[in-house]
């Protein structure tokens, strides 16, 4: 593995875990139905789509 595809991974694994914490994140604000701060959760909801669009772009040719 060459150290760019290497950088990439980690990357890509970086990304999954803050995707992860942040749709439990905002899952458990939905089920709680406690919004106490609607622009942290505004903010979660960027966050979670612009990760996946990061997730896009770092995947292998014909995996996107």
């Amino acid at each position: 593995m060459t150290p760019r595809e290497q950088s990439i991974k980690q990357q890509r694994a970086v990304l999954l875990i803050l995707l992860a914490t942040c749709e439990r994140a905002l899952e458990a604000f939905q089920v709680a139905e406690n919004i106490c701060d609607e622009g942290f959760v505004d903010d979660l909801e960027r966050i979670i789509a612009r990760t996946r669009r990061e997730l896009e772009a770092l995947a292998p040719p014909g995996e996107a």
